[in-house]
């Protein structure tokens, strides 16, 4: 993937991220590339919000097996999104 697309990608990623932390804290964290679900305060439901917004936005799927390691930091996620975006039938 090249420079830019990353970029691209990473940054939409944090936007979506942003709507779900609880303090500049957590965002600040997650920029610095701490996990994410480390990073935020969230509940299960909350997750299961994240995840159908990031599979609507870019237009992948998630298995079980795919989010521990999807989910390691922010730079995984977009690895993994920009790895996955358009394969999907939508």
């Amino acid at each position: 993937m090249d420079r830019i697309r990353e970029q691209e990608v990473t940054d939409r990623i944090l936007g979506i991220l942003e709507r779900f932390v609880a303090d500049k804290g957590e965002f600040d964290a997650l920029s610095r590339g701490e996990p994410i679900l480390k990073a935020l305060t969230i509940d299960s439901l909350a997750v299961l919000q994240l995840v159908n917004e990031l599979e609507s936005t870019f237009n992948v799927r998630f298995d079980y097996d795919s989010i521990e390691m999807a989910f390691e930091d922010v730079r995984a996620l977009a690895g993994f999104v920009s790895g996955q975006s358009g394969k999907v039938a939508g």
